[in-house]
């Protein structure tokens, strides 16, 4: 279940992640919460509780 959820959000990621070229707010938001969501789901998949910096995306 988890993993179709993070596989599912990985490739909305790099779909977004191709328009973000332009400057785009929407874009840039949705990216953001996609990587915080699917960084949740990974710590929820290993069973790590220790809290850790949540990654930022890097525009290309």
């Amino acid at each position: 279940m988890i993993e179709n959820k993070i596989k599912e959000l990985e490739t909305e990621f790099d779909r977004l992640l191709v328009l973000a070229i332009d400057e785009n707010d929407i874009i840039d938001h949705k990216l953001k919460q996609i990587g915080e969501t699917t960084f949740k789901l990974k710590q929820q998949k290993s069973g790590s509780n220790t809290p850790q910096s949540v990654p930022i995306h890097r525009r290309i």
